[in-house]
């Protein structure tokens, strides 16, 4: 049975434009009709599996229903990933991905490429996949995966990082939640994938964090 996914949306004023954060771990760009996301890591799950890690055959599924939600949702014309769209060898997930994207050809794929986006340009290419090598500059916004690799100028978008927030709970009870980071001129993309870390150790001075759980989201 399908996960039952349920969309919040949170609405921030960012680089002159409105920015539709979802608590799907992805942001809508009505400008632009664009959908971004970072950090999917297509291919982790297996290749932790060929080294004797027991890593559920669901991850995979689960996150590219979460990315049909919003496809079906917001009915954008580009998806940009910024950065870490896959992570290993090509295995079978790559197979499992380019099956489920052929029902959306009609969608421009954009990767800005990633530290685990190691593939061979004709593997990106079979994928339908535009790779971008270090950043892409539109609407007025610098794409880059890595922030410390933003030597410019003027307003960000980037990944990488994985964001979250700890929240104390009652009974010495601690919960992390992922969170879009969201300063003056950089926004930092939670990880897409279910399957990665949190990092809960961002400047708090620099960036509100804007944390998220199934149903809504809470500002810290």
């Amino acid at each position: 049975m399908a996960k039952s996914i349920s969309l919040a949306e949170y609405r921030v004023k960012f680089a002159g434009q409105t920015l539709v954060l979802t608590n799907l771990s992805a942001m809508y760009m009505p400008d632009s009709k664009s959908l971004v996301l970072a950090d999917i890591h297509i291919g982790k799950a297996t290749h932790f599996q060929k080294h004797g890690i027991a890593i559920p055959n669901t991850v995979l599924k689960n996150d590219l229903n979460k990315l049909e939600t919003l496809i079906h949702y917001f009915n954008p014309q580009k998806i940009i990933v910024v950065g870490d769209m896959f992570h290993a060898e090509n295995n079978l997930e790559i197979q499992q991905f380019k099956d489920w994207k052929l029902q959306f050809s009609a969608i421009q794929f954009i990767l800005i490429k990633g530290n685990h986006d190691h593939y061979y340009h004709s593997i990106y290419k079979d994928l339908n996949v535009e790779v971008i090598q270090n950043e892409l500059i539109a609407e007025g916004i610098t794409f880059v995966h890595n922030l410390e690799d933003f030597k410019g100028e003027g307003f960000s978008i980037s990944g990488h990082l994985h964001p979250g927030v700890l929240v104390k709970a009652k009974a010495r009870q601690r919960i992390r939640l992922p969170c879009f980071a969201v300063g003056n001129e950089h926004l930092i993309m939670p990880a897409f994938s279910e399957f990665t870390g949190l990092n809960t150790r961002l400047d708090s001075n620099s960036f509100r964090f804007l944390a998220f759980t199934e149903s809504d989201f809470f500002e810290f």
